[in-house]
């Protein structure tokens, strides 16, 4: 009995050892992919910051030079049209920017919902060929 008991401890100390290892491997991807998401959430935290600024800069422009021309702070008729050219332009560029971030975002679900399916591509070819069959 004592022998077999010995046997059953020394099993159970190399399936320990294994199961040690596997955690430690386990623990290692576990980390890895903790920091790739946290790599991923500061890319995307710089982002919004920079789309931010982006958006900010030219709606203070636009807010500018509209409250000049709302109170009569403009010099000339040529000036106003200028400052409404820049309103005009700056919302132009907002919009291309909110265009390209929708766009962004589109992109990003269409891979996110992306579903890899094996197909049988000889009943696609079949059928195909069976539609155009002259009999």
């Amino acid at each position: 009995e004592l022998e077999e008991l010995g046997g059953n401890i020394n099993f159970l100390s190399l399936e320990l050892e294994k199961n040690i290892g596997e955690l430690k491997l386990s623990n290692i991807k576990l980390q890895a992919e903790v920091e790739k998401k946290r790599k991923i959430d500061e890319l995307r935290k710089d982002f919004i910051a920079s789309i931010t600024h982006e958006i900010k800069t030219p709606i203070t422009v636009i807010n500018t030079h509209a409250e000049m021309i709302l109170y009569d702070l403009v010099g000339s008729k040529n000036q106003e049209k200028e400052y409404l050219k820049t309103i005009i332009s700056q919302g132009k560029n907002i919009n291309s920017l909110l265009n390209q971030l929708i766009e962004l975002i589109k992109t990003e679900e269409k891979v996110v919902d992306m579903k890899i399916e094996e197909i049988n591509i000889s009943n696609i070819i079949i059928d195909e060929i069976n539609k155009y069959k002259i009999d």
